[in-house]
């Protein structure tokens, strides 16, 4: 997989997030933090943790959902499966509160492949009241976040694929609103 970029979209890319930045204060009402940024479900697991908390000052509605993955072509291709299921598929996080989100698989990896996947998990935006709609305030807008899921292979014989082992530094991804 690779990436082309630009010196201009890479000043472009910085611009945006400094002015980002400098909003997130103003805009900031929903905050989430998901770790770990990225699960795999190794071949003796059956499932693996994803937590969601919640940092913002309102409460969370979010929605998960997982997509099988692949990439033709720098075309990100999205397929919807059973293969691994996220539960709760719907969650409900206080402010200060976190949710485990249980992924889980529902079938073996093939020997000699590693499978792909991809963790939508979108904000469902509460109802504003109807006087601050007549008022004309800004809407809030949803969030979307996208991680990835790799299955690993069942380990036979000499020439089975071993997944690197986790990384000592904690890794987590803050999603604002």
């Amino acid at each position: 997989m690779g990436c082309y970029t630009s010196r201009r979209s890479l000043g472009q890319g910085a611009v945006a997030a400094l002015l980002m930045m400098g909003m997130s204060h103003v805009q900031a009402a929903s905050s989430v933090l998901i770790w770990p940024i990225d699960p795999v479900l190794e071949a003796d697991q059956q499932a693996s943790a994803l937590w969601l908390e919640n940092r913002g000052n309102e409460t969370a509605n979010l929605q998960i959902r997982v997509f099988g993955w692949s990439q033709n072509g720098f075309q990100e291709q999205y397929q919807n499966q059973r293969d691994v299921i996220g539960s709760p598929p719907v969650a409900k996080i206080e402010p200060g509160q976190k949710q485990l989100v249980r992924l889980t698989r529902t079938k073996d990896v093939p020997p000699g492949q590693e499978l792909a996947y991809r963790i939508i998990i979108d904000e469902i935006p509460s109802a504003q009241p109807p006087s601050l709609m007549v008022a004309r305030l800004p809407r809030r807008s949803a969030s979307r976040c996208a991680i990835q899921c790799r299955c690993s292979p069942m380990a036979r014989g000499c020439g089975a694929r071993k997944t690197a082992p986790a990384r000592a530094i904690p890794k987590a991804l803050a999603c604002r609103n």
